[in-house]
């Protein structure tokens, strides 16, 4: 894999490697594809295991809805011998109403009954006791599981699935514009608006631009200290990827960190994240409560690419100026 990683790399080649500010987020971009296709086709195959051909084996009913759907089959097939009548009066057509009825009141009935002992084994779960947690996810998510899922976001009883995940949408949008909330203070984001408008003026203004080169030994020491086995970025990038690409990736990398600190440019593409929402310290709710109030901050995980440059010391000594 560093063979071919490398070889491809070296298309790119760092001494010709010609950056200006509208061109710096597309060689990244670049870098990021390659790096992702070479760990793609180079990555081992996954054994084929044997799949189920037949159908989720589902769980045998109770006795009582068992005896139900027996007795509902039995007056169903009459009424279809008959000529499926459909005369109020007549005596078969009543018997496979009343039997059908029956069965799927017990059936609500069975389903709601495990939804309420799913919340109550919820809420009486230990914060710290995860094997338990998960426990209940994987029976949440059994195709033979028969009970329906449902969520109270904003005082409000969602069952539908496509509810659900329009639910989840609003939230996470409403967590991701503070500007919005209620008790967010405008008049101070806008006065750091205006401080970070004028710092940043004045600092490429004053010609303040001697900032030490970065070395590729530098660099390599940083890419060597980030840990393996984390998970990826929105351009699936990992640790291992960018530990792989080599000296060649390393000199190119060099040059990228000394373009941003030369020109005083940070390009977008660093400057994004993946937002996690977290519960606040302390806290011990169940998870349909989990959208109403606990997430009110979040984690901002960085980019490979954005911790690559910003583990430079200088680099976090000039952006805080």
């Amino acid at each position: 894999m560093k063979k071919k990683l490398k070889s491809r790399l070296a298309l790119i080649d760092d001494n010709e490697l010609i950056l200006t500010c509208d061109n710096i987020s597309d060689n990244i971009n670049s870098i990021c594809k390659i790096l992702s296709e070479s760990a793609v086709k180079n990555s081992s195959v996954p054994i084929n295991r044997r799949k189920r051909t037949g159908k989720p084996r589902k769980k045998p009913w109770a006795p009582e809805i068992a005896s139900a759907a027996k007795s509902s089959k039995i007056h169903h097939a009459k009424w279809k011998a008959a000529g499926k009548p459909t005369n109020p009066e007549n005596e078969i057509y009543k018997n496979n109403k009343n039997s059908k009825k029956k069965l799927r009141s017990l059936q609500r009935r069975l389903e709601a009954t495990n939804r309420n002992n799913k919340y109550q084994e919820l809420m009486e779960l230990n914060e710290r006791n995860d094997k338990g947690f998960y426990k209940l996810v994987r029976k949440q998510r059994d195709p033979s599981n028969p009970s329906g899922s449902s969520l109270i976001f904003k005082d409000n009883t969602l069952n539908d699935q496509i509810e659900i995940t329009e639910a989840f949408a609003q939230y996470f949008e409403e967590l991701s514009t503070p500007c919005e909330n209620v008790n967010f203070d405008n008049d101070h984001f806008t006065n750091v608006k205006r401080d970070i408008t004028s710092l940043t003026e004045l600092f490429k203004h004053s010609k303040n631009h001697n900032i030490p080169v970065t070395t590729t030994e530098e660099v390599k020491k940083t890419v060597l200290s980030f840990k393996n086995g984390k998970s990826p970025d929105e351009e699936n990038i990992t640790a291992e990827h960018v530990k792989f690409g080599g000296q060649t990736l390393i000199s190119i990398l060099t040059n990228i960190i000394n373009f941003i600190f030369q020109n005083l440019d940070i390009p977008s593409l660093l400057k994004s994240g993946i937002a996690c929402p977290i519960l606040k310290k302390g806290k011990k709710e169940n998870g349909s409560k989990l959208l109403q109030k606990n997430c009110h901050h979040y984690v901002h995980w960085k980019n490979c690419r954005e911790a690559t440059s910003s583990k430079q010391p200088r680099f976090n000594k000039q952006t805080t100026k």
